[in-house]
């Protein structure tokens, strides 16, 4: 009995809902699927909305106050009420823009709508498109790629603000324990690229081309094989990137190829299709459409202002060939379009291959660690496991200390006086709006420096162990470039004992590693502070004597063995031309097992000995009072 009732009572809505027989392609049990996805939508918003508010931090307030689950269910039912009327009124805006630009124009929206957290907006939407008026194109075009952009907005940017207490304790453990292997969500873009790289191949394969000859058919296969290339490299190449990049870069390579495809598909493709052969026919346009490429990808990279925004309009269509192969290969195929779409997609694949279009690991570590400067400790700490997975355990051959040195460059660049860009990402800490310059630089230090220690902590134990040696040398070679930057930090604030340790320190664990040139340059280096700043000349030359005599014939380390010398002696150096940046690197070159210094590094040095040298006049004017005092005291004493 209850079987039929809940069947009564199912065709009673289907009937109340389905005035006009709109509802025959999509059952009503989907649409209230849908309707409380989008309640849930809500609820998520606003509990987001709410914890932001209170500038909690869920993993160290698990247990503050929540807002009571029937105040959010109100919220949502409130959002109802205000938004279907307005959901209603745009049903006419949408029909339009549907009937001019077709469906992926609703997707669009629905998507920039979706991916801005409009989920008060979506809720409406649904209800009204769903069950008040039924339209199954607005519903299908329009509510479910808005419900889904925010779904997927909120699982990948907002996790620590939607889960419940207990679930971020249990994703906590879980992440400690595994050193954060890659989740479901990553597996998910993973497999997104996959398919969205194997788009083009897809569509010639089955979407085949009336009246095509030979020469056609080898060209949209070769159009489509260099397209495909191009994004499964993007997906190589952004692996040793930070997850988080990933999950961005992946979005929106996928939302690009998804837009190329449904705008080449809509009217207004057609019409660009039926004007292409009109003004870049063949050879000639495939040419000058890559003569636009190659500029607006040089205006963007090196324009300011409005130069950079208007070649982004021009790079962003032409980008990757992708919307020219869309609309020229696959959706209106045409012996003209399709060879000069082919040569657009062969000149990207080309600039691909040489490196130039590629995503920089460095730019994208730094701009993800820039970030991490004002988190408290156990925050960092979770952010980390990723990295811990990424860098070591995911590629045990090859460790990856990239972050590392980035927190070490980003020390020395500080200390310099310079405003590292992110750093204020979101900061109530007023000192992270300035230059963390001199010793406030260290915090840096002090970062790369735990960094290091939770690899020892998580990592080591975990190591394959016919990999564990190589690991090892790994960090003492990273942990004597922060003890490096350490020391340039420390002289930078003009902390002249604790940084003649640091640079004494790492030329010792350089040495230790087979880091020749790199220990006789900061040993060196720690000489003069010793002789200049501390008057400590024996220990500045106990330290010079500790260079091995086959390296202290190179220029760079003769130069700086030269300045501490004078320190030593009281002496102006002998005149030449300063140590160049040129001259250091060759030298930095010799050591085949140690990554070269980062410019900061090689700037760091270079500034220091230009300050020994414009300083010794100082010193010699120093010396030369001293023994004047000294000579005039021993003639009073005779």
């Amino acid at each position: 009995m209850a079987v039929f009732a809940v069947r009564r009572a199912y065709v009673s809505a289907a009937g109340v809902f389905d005035r006009g027989g709109l509802m025959s392609t999509i059952p009503l049990v989907l649409k209230l699927v849908v309707v409380a996805t989008c309640v849930e939508c809500v609820v998520l918003r606003r509990r987001i909305a709410f914890r932001s508010a209170r500038g909690e931090n869920t993993l160290l307030d698990l247990f503050s106050a929540r807002p009571p689950l029937l105040q959010l269910e109100l919220s949502a039912a409130l959002s109802v009420v205000v938004w279907a009327p307005l959901m209603w009124l745009s049903h006419w805006p949408l029909d339009v823009a549907a009937e001019l630009a077709g469906v992926g124009a609703l997707i669009v929206v629905g998507l920039a709508l979706g991916l801005a957290k409009g989920a008060e907006a979506v809720l409406g939407a649904a209800v009204v498109f769903g069950l008040v008026t039924p339209d199954d194109r607005l519903f299908t075009g329009f509510v479910l790629p808005t419900a889904a952009a925010y779904l997927i907005r909120v699982v990948h940017t907002d996790p620590d603000f939607w889960r419940t207490g207990v679930q971020q304790m249990r994703a906590l453990s879980r992440q400690t324990a595994d050193l954060a292997p890659p989740t479901l969500v990553d597996r998910f873009w993973q497999a997104v690229l996959v398919v969205v790289a194997a788009l083009p191949v897809v569509a010639v394969a089955t979407m085949p081309m009336s009246g095509a000859t030979v020469t056609d058919q080898i060209l949209r296969w070769t159009a489509a094989a260099m397209v495909t290339g191009q994004l499964a490299g993007t997906l190589w190449s952004a692996a040793p990137l930070p997850r988080t990049f990933r999950h961005i870069q992946a979005g929106a390579l996928t939302a690009s190829v998804l837009v190329a495809a449904a705008v080449a598909a809509s009217p207004f493709g057609g019409w660009l299709a039926h004007l292409w052969p009109l003004s870049l026919p063949g050879v000639a346009g495939g040419l000058i459409l890559v003569v636009i490429a190659a500029l607006s990808h040089l205006g963007y990279v090196h324009g300011r202002g409005w130069w950079q925004a208007g070649a982004l309009l021009f790079r962003v269509p032409l980008a990757a060939g992708v919307f020219p192969f869309a609309l020229g290969v696959a959706f209106h195929p045409g012996h003209g379009r399709i060879v000069a779409a082919t040569l657009l997609a062969t000149a990207e694949a080309a600039a691909a291959a040489a490196g130039r279009r590629r995503p920089r690991p460095d730019h994208a570590n730094a701009a993800w660690a820039a970030r991490t400067v004002g988190w408290p400790l156990e925050k960092w700490t979770y952010q980390l496991r990723p990295w811990q997975y990424d860098a070591f355990l995911r590629r045990p051959g090859k460790p990856d200390h990239l972050l590392v040195r980035t927190y070490a460059s980003f020390a020395v660049r500080s200390a310099r006086g310079e405003m590292i860009t992110g750093q204020d990402y979101l900061v109530r800490d007023p000192g992270l709006l300035r230059p963390l310059s001199g010793a406030a630089a260290l915090v840096w230090a002090d970062l790369a420096t735990r960094a290091l220690d939770l690899v020892d902590e998580q990592v080591v134990p975990r190591y394959p162990r016919e990999h564990l040696e190589t690991l090892r040398k790994a960090q003492r070679n990273t942990r004597a470039d922060v003890a490096y930057a350490t020391g340039m930090v420390l002289a930078y604030a003009e902390h002249w004992p604790k940084a003649y340790g640091e640079l004494r320190n790492a030329g010792d664990l350089y040495r230790r590693i087979g880091a020749t040139h790199r220990a006789a340059l900061t040993t060196a280096a720690a000489a003069y502070i010793s002789a200049a700043h501390l008057a400590q000349p024996g220990s500045a030359g106990r330290d010079l004597e500790t260079i091995p005599g086959p390296v202290a014939g190179e220029p760079a380390i003769e130069y700086v063995t030269t300045i501490a010398r004078a320190a030593i002696e009281r002496c102006e150096p002998s005149p030449g031309p300063p140590l160049t940046d040129a001259v250091l690197l060759a030298s930095l070159r010799r050591d085949p097992d140690a990554p070269v210094w980062g410019r900061s590094f090689r700037i760091a040095l270079l500034e220091l000995l230009n300050q020994a040298r414009n300083g010794a006049a100082d010193l010699v004017d120093s010396a030369s009072w001293r023994n004047k005092l000294r000579i005039r005291g021993s003639g009073r004493l005779r």
